[in-house]
């Protein structure tokens, strides 16, 4: 979940809403209600905070991983004959949703393939399993 898209929907949808109650007398009027659920300011409030959280749960899946996008990524590195797991953040070089394979731009440069596995959370960014990298080797010269 998006904080930022959260409290984004949360406005737009309390403005929504206090337009809403605004005009409710001219709405309940025109259908001969006494009172309906826009006499009532709470309500609606409420149904615009529940709104806002809706669409900070469904808006990673809508919006998938786009081009620029920081991932993170496991990669193994063996050093000192000990193997270590660190994560890397890598950068998505195309649009993609979770199970597509996508390219993606390493730290150093180097390009590789991925299967995205997980969409951003409220504090994690979108997850990556690399499946194909392509390894630059060092320039030796012999001199």
């Amino acid at each position: 979940m998006n904080l930022k898209v959260v409290w984004t929907a949360f406005m737009v949808y309390a403005a929504a809403a206090l337009v809403t109650f605004g005009v409710s007398g001219f709405i309940n009027q025109a259908f001969g209600w006494r009172e309906s659920l826009l006499s009532d300011a709470w309500k609606l409030v409420a149904i615009a905070a529940g709104g806002a959280i809706a669409t900070g749960f469904v808006y990673p899946s809508v919006r998938g991983v786009k081009r620029g996008d920081l991932l993170i990524t496991f990669v193994k590195r063996v050093a000192a004959s000990q193997q270590f797991t660190d994560y890397v953040a890598v950068t998505a070089l195309e649009d993609g949703k979770v199970g597509k394979k996508i390219r993606v731009q390493l730290p150093n440069g180097a390009l590789a393939e991925g299967v995205i596995t997980a969409y951003a959370g409220t504090l994690s960014p979108s997850a990556i399993r690399l499946v194909e990298a392509e390894i630059n080797e060092p320039a030796i010269s012999f001199k």
